[in-house]
């Protein structure tokens, strides 16, 4: 699998994060919590500009492409996984430190409240 490959079929699953994180969004009255879990670094840049700029949309955008492609363009399936164990840390340590500063760890509605 091909990086080219590798983003396209991550592109989908990025389409649907997009949905999920919009629709629990719920026009600002519902959950913010799955757009932090699914774009951690677009909703960590509201914690220090307190919105989502145009550029942070856009990285939202192409966070899922983007991983794809990283690891599709890892030839050896060993080094694949530890190219997949990587990124799943970093998305995880990025989520947990956004959580973090927009809401102190509590897991409730509304970034910053």
């Amino acid at each position: 699998m091909g990086s080219r490959h590798g983003a396209l079929a991550s592109t989908g699953v990025g389409l649907i994060a997009v949905i999920v994180a919009v629709i629990t969004a719920g026009a600002g009255h519902g959950t913010y919590v799955p757009a932090e879990i699914l774009f951690p670094y677009t909703m960590l840049s509201t914690a220090f500009l307190g919105r989502v700029t145009a550029a942070f949309a856009i990285v939202a955008l192409v966070q899922f492409p983007l991983y794809g492609a990283l690891v599709g363009s890892v030839r050896s399936s060993r080094l694949r996984l530890r190219a997949v164990a990587i990124l799943v840390a970093i998305h995880v340590a990025v989520a947990l430190c956004s959580m973090v500063l927009l809401r102190g760890g509590s897991f409730g509605n509304r970034p910053g409240g």
